[in-house]
């Protein structure tokens, strides 16, 4: 290198055929730009695991390396945890309204889904978005107070019965809110789903009724709390729909699907005649045998 760059052409060096001229490579060349790129990234991996790195122009800079590690290390794993926890949430709420409405469990824009993001927060359906047009993006995060911590769109209505849940109930993971024909029609009658079916064990030894409220409202949250209490995971809301609820929101999407389904089988064995009932000793036995349901070990 040289400090005049092209070398004149009159410089010695380029008489002697030994000598091979290049092109000098500028500093916003492809080449160099990912070479210096491949760096930057190399020593921020260093110092987020912990070590130095190599291209350090004043070790002064190091001398509380330690600290500055720990401090950076710590914030920025926090940080992506909990964005990667709202992500995954907020992509299930997308997915699984859909498949509500696919499964036929409601109709347009009824009804509604959360999965909860941590002790004390949720992501939830937007109001009144069509489920197919629902984005990531339009999915808000809501603190266990009802308050909006992460913004998307408009949550829905039924957000404070959501809260309530999550607040009462440390083992939910996700609820579904639907309307599913069958079991509304239960509702309408505010008669609860009795056992003449034995999958009714996934819910409990019946789907209880929760007392009528106007929906979306705080009173209605505490109805449904107070159905559910801690033996059930899912009730009928009175004049109204389902609740269902499950370790995770995919879980509870298939109690919903498990009480229309227990719905229809109770209509049409009334339809008929009268259900055989199964006796609570067996619902108790089913509730033991499904808890292992699914699981490899």
């Amino acid at each position: 290198m040289y400090d005049t760059e092209p070398l004149p052409a009159d410089h010695p060096l380029l008489e002697l055929d030994s000598v091979v001229t290049t092109p000098h490579l500028a500093g916003a060349t492809e080449e160099v730009v990912d070479r210096h790129s491949t760096m930057i990234l190399d020593d921020i991996d260093a110092v987020l695991n912990g070590d130095e790195p190599a291209n350090v122009a004043n070790e002064a800079t190091f001398e509380n390396f330690e600290l500055l590690e720990y401090r950076t290390h710590t914030i920025m794993t926090e940080s992506t945890d909990d964005e990667r926890t709202n992500r995954d949430a907020r992509a299930a709420v997308c997915q699984y309204g859909q498949e509500m409405l696919d499964k036929g469990l409601t109709k347009a824009t009824g009804g509604n889904v959360s999965s909860r993001t941590g002790p004390e927060s949720f992501a939830i359906s937007p109001s009144g978005v069509p489920y197919p047009e629902i984005d990531p993006a339009d999915v808000p995060i809501l603190d266990i107070e009802g308050t909006v911590i992460d913004n998307g769109k408009k949550p829905s209505n039924e957000d404070d019965m959501h809260r309530m849940v999550y607040a009462a109930r440390d083992d939910v993971g996700g609820i579904v809110h639907t309307h599913s024909p069958y079991a509304s029609t239960f509702a309408s009658l505010n008669d609860p789903i009795r056992p003449s079916h034995y999958l009714i064990a996934f819910i409990g030894d019946k789907v209880p009724v929760a007392e009528y409220v106007t929906y979306g409202t705080e009173e209605l949250g505490e109805k449904a709390v107070e159905a559910l209490g801690e033996e059930y995971n899912a009730c009928l809301l009175a004049n109204h729909g389902v609740l269902a609820v499950g370790d995770t929101l995919s879980d509870a999407l298939e109690t919903a699907e498990m009480v229309e389904y227990c719905a229809r089988i109770h209509y049409q064995a009334r339809a008929i005649g009268e259900p055989d009932l199964l006796p609570d000793e067996e619902i108790a036995h089913l509730e033991e045998k499904f808890e292992g349901y699914g699981k490899n070990s």
